[in-house]
């Protein structure tokens, strides 16, 4: 691998380039439209870098991608080993409980070898699922699928790989319960019309509420993990945000009936997920996978504090059309 890190340490001056390279996208095999590219350069400009960043980052991922092609297991876990820069402290002091741990991740950085790196700390010392898109669903994901199959079929392995299908979220529910680890990213989703808004580094994204919904429904605590690459060299370093808990917004009852609407406790963690995932990636965007979609538009998220609210309260208010007896109960059609 020291090879492939010189070759990375020695395209360093790539990241200066501030414009498109019609050759270079070639070698890496990157097909980028005019779209793409605005999206890409807000990205990186958003972070106050050049373009030729995004160039970089995607130079070491060719040089990841072709040197794993044909490895074998063993292989495979020295490349990870050896690209690994985590300090597993933080994890470790969370799974010392009974409690099931749902660790989120983005698709961001080396994510995938993340994965891996954290399977292999925490393998023998509890159960683990990492669960993602079914592959008949979510176009790419078969490369999860062979990933793992690679490393993990034995089952003394203590991973097992699910789906987001139904038997694979019960599994999941399951596991959970039984104080098991959980591996999600829930920077995905499957269906439009099931996700929500909430502002993510300076627009309007689409997410799911299904990580907060499973730590409620089993009383577990969500860690965020973020894979962050070495700028000059292949390397990555895992680093966690503060754990969240399903039920420290006073939700009351994580377990109770689902009769009970929990939407808005769902929206609130979710939330507070990824302001956690954007304190991290804020500066360094172009290490993510979505960003290209995420920067396409022009929209920006309203953002809202006490003075903007209270200021348009008081036009709210004073609006003749507004002749309203607060003193008296008010009733909303």
């Amino acid at each position: 691998m020291w090879i492939n890190s010189l070759q990375v340490y020695a395209a360093s001056p790539i990241r200066y380039l501030d414009r498109r390279v019609d050759l270079l996208e070639k070698l890496l095999r990157i097909n980028i439209s005019d779209c793409d590219f605005h999206a890409i350069d807000s990205g990186c400009k958003r972070c106050g870098v050049k373009f030729g960043v995004f160039y970089h980052w995607y130079l070491q991922k060719t040089i990841v991608a072709d040197y794993v092609r044909g490895r074998d297991r063993i292989e495979l876990l020295d490349m990870v080993s050896r690209m690994d820069r985590t300090v597993y402290q933080p994890i470790d002091t969370l799974i010392n409980g009974e409690h099931g741990v749902i660790v989120a991740i983005p698709h961001h950085g080396h994510y995938i070898l993340s994965i891996v790196g954290l399977l292999e700390h925490l393998r023998l010392k509890r159960d683990v699922y990492v669960f993602y898109g079914s592959p008949e669903t979510h176009a790419g994901n078969e490369v999860f699928d062979r990933l793992y199959e690679a490393i993990y079929r034995d089952a003394s392995s203590h991973v097992r790989v699910i789906h987001d299908t139904r038997s694979g979220m019960a599994h999941a529910l399951r596991g959970l319960r039984e104080g098991a680890l959980v591996i999600i990213m829930p920077d995905a989703y499957r269906h439009e019309k099931d996700t929500f808004f909430i502002p993510f580094c300076g627009r309007p994204m689409n997410v799911m509420l299904g990580t907060a919904a499973l730590a409620r429904k089993t009383n577990s605590l969500i860690v965020p993990m973020i894979s962050r690459p070495s700028s000059r060299r292949l390397a990555f370093t895992s680093e966690f945000g503060n754990a969240i808990h399903p039920i420290d917004d006073g939700a009351g009852d994580p377990l109770a009936d689902e009769s009970i609407n929990f939407l808005h406790h769902d929206y609130r963690v979710t939330s507070e997920l990824f302001r956690v995932f954007e304190s991290f990636m804020l500066d360094e965007i172009f290490y993510w996978q979505n960003l290209r979609t995420h920067f396409s538009g022009e929209a920006v998220f309203p953002e809202f504090n006490i003075e903007n609210v209270g200021a348009m309260a008081e036009v709210f208010l004073s609006d003749p059309r507004m002749d309203i007896d607060f003193t008296q109960a008010v009733h909303l059609a």
